[in-house]
């Protein structure tokens, strides 16, 4: 798996629905328009950038999904 933090979501998704919501992030049902493939998408919340914390805990869920 390839983390890309260059793609601009909101011109290479479509957004489907709400998946579900917590404290700092909400997860997504979307669609890749070029592919037609279908993917789960965790959203950070902005409020919580400067929050250390919660972005480390971010940052720690993200290293885990790395394969």
């Amino acid at each position: 798996m390839e983390f890309n933090s260059e793609i601009d979501i909101t011109k290479s998704f479509t957004s489907i629905k709400e998946l579900g919501k917590g404290l700092t992030c909400t997860v997504y049902l979307m669609r890749e328009i070029s592919t037609n493939k279908f993917y789960a998408v965790k959203r950070f919340s902005s409020k919580y950038l400067s929050d250390k914390r919660a972005s480390k805990n971010f940052d720690n869920e993200i290293n885990n999904l790395k394969i």
